[in-house]
């Protein structure tokens, strides 16, 4: 029988801790509030539990 022990295991990083992060991929936890479309590219703004971070989507760049 396995035990719950209320420990939860963060796998994302927090908006304060980005500088530690540069040049790094990241897992953030929030959901996508807006996208705002430009001629080549995208605003996609990501909603966090405390901030808003406005991300940029590319076709040229970006994974999928």
């Amino acid at each position: 029988m396995d035990y719950i022990n209320g420990n939860l295991e963060k796998n994302y990083v927090e908006y304060s801790e980005f500088a530690e992060h540069v040049n790094q991929v990241v897992n953030i936890h929030g959901y996508i509030h807006r996208i705002r479309e430009m001629s080549d590219f995208k605003f996609v703004i990501i909603r966090t539990k405390r901030e808003e971070i406005q991300c940029i989507y590319s076709k040229e760049v970006s994974y999928f």
